[in-house]
């Protein structure tokens, strides 16, 4: 058996990876695969365009500058290969990034890459060492009334808003800010991280703590550092065995079974995950909303032959609603009658009811244009698609 090229190195991708340890062999030591797909793919240009808008924007005194956003969209999204569905999102998204503009008197670093040997404070080689590596999206620092406050924050191009307890809880941030606080700024009053939802230009911010009382937690993170270096690394050749669990579907599915590799599952489990299965496109409209349009189609197109079913506990399916359609023809009719001047109006349910409370008071109303007015309503259902 050929020895594996341990890692010098352990970084968050490699943790979220080495939760199935047969993942994390496949991908990060020997590299018979490779983990890609299309959301992954975004997240990479998204990341590679704010980085280059950023440093162009600081290095040239720039607030904002959307022809460089526009080139930058066009160069990337040629270069990653995804399917032009998905450049009116990208495009629309980082136009919005590049309205925030840039704060000039906060960034102190962005795309601050680090290695560093956590059982080493000083900086030196420890006869022990634990390197963990990352990059930092951003960097933030600022003055307050009582002190200094530095933040750190995370690019993410996904549908779902995180909540402040998601950011709380966030390891990859968490990860950054013990490395970053412990080892590259050092100095600071106050701390907080946050994710930087690229999509909505929005940020949610994790709870403003002070560093001095960070202690516990640098100390957890860092423990749980060591943890999963000796996991990883230290682990024996032949016991990188797999694990089943949740993990195996995210990002719509685990690259491993995807290549036949994982002893877990049946060959009728890999090919009904290869093939997309209404399952998995119901996961991913939850998940993201890249090429939302074109699932959405996929799976009404299949509720429509066949009936709800229950997905991770929850039902599925097309539900009907009440609703009201107006019936324009006699709309139309009924404002000729009273003689209202209709021209050049798009008639729609919400234009009709602006128009006729406008047109007339309902109380003057004669009993048969009450009659005639309530016949331009009628109850309908309208599907509703459950997901």
């Amino acid at each position: 058996m050929i020895a594996l090229q341990k890692k010098e190195h352990i970084s968050h991708s490699q943790i979220r990876n080495g939760r199935c340890l047969l993942k994390y062999k496949l991908i990060n030591l020997l590299g018979e695969i490779k983990e890609e797909n299309n959301a992954m793919k975004l997240g990479s240009v998204v990341h590679i365009i704010a980085h280059d808008y950023v440093k162009s924007c600081v290095e040239n005194s720039y607030d904002a500058d959307f022809d460089l956003m526009n080139k930058l969209v066009d160069k990337y999204f040629n270069d990653s290969g995804l399917p032009e569905d998905f450049y009116i999102s990208l495009r629309d998204a980082m136009i919005i990034f590049a309205e925030r503009g840039v704060d000039f008197n906060s960034i102190l670093d962005f795309e601050k890459e680090f290695l560093v040997d956590i059982n080493s404070p000083d900086g030196s080689k420890s006869d022990n060492p634990v390197m963990v590596k990352g990059i930092i999206d951003r960097v933030n620092c600022y003055r307050v009334d009582d002190g200094s406050v530095i933040e750190f924050i995370d690019y993410k191009h996904q549908s779902k808003i995180s909540t402040e307890e998601d950011v709380n809880n966030d390891l990859q941030l968490s990860i950054y800010k013990t490395i970053g606080c412990n080892y590259l700024y050092t100095g600071y009053d106050y701390v907080r991280h946050g994710i930087f939802h690229t999509k909505y230009n929005f940020i949610r911010w994790s709870e403003l703590k002070k560093v001095s009382e960070c202690g516990a937690e640098f100390e957890n993170i860092e423990n749980f550092l060591r943890r999963q270096w000796e996991r990883l690394i230290n682990t024996p050749d032949d016991q990188y065995e797999p694990t089943k669990g949740e993990t195996c579907w995210e990002y719509g599915g685990c690259p491993v079974m995807a290549a036949d590799k994982c002893p877990l599952y049946t060959k009728v489990e890999v090919e009904k995950m290869k093939q997309g299965s209404i399952d998995e496109k119901v996961r991913a409209l939850r998940s993201i909303d890249i090429q939302r349009d074109i699932m959405l189609s996929q799976v009404k197109t299949y509720f429509k032959e066949n009936s709800a079913m229950t997905i991770d506990g929850g039902p599925v399916g097309y539900y009907p609603t009440s609703s009201y359609k107006y019936k324009l023809e006699p709309f139309r009719n009924f404002a000729i009658n009273i003689q209202a001047d209709i021209t050049g109006l798009t008639i729609s349910k919400r234009d009709a009811e602006k128009v006729i409370k406008k047109i007339i008071d309902p109380d003057d109303l004669s009993e048969a244009e009450q009659l005639e007015l309530d016949a331009m309503k009628i109850d309908t259902a309208k599907n509703t698609f459950k997901y």
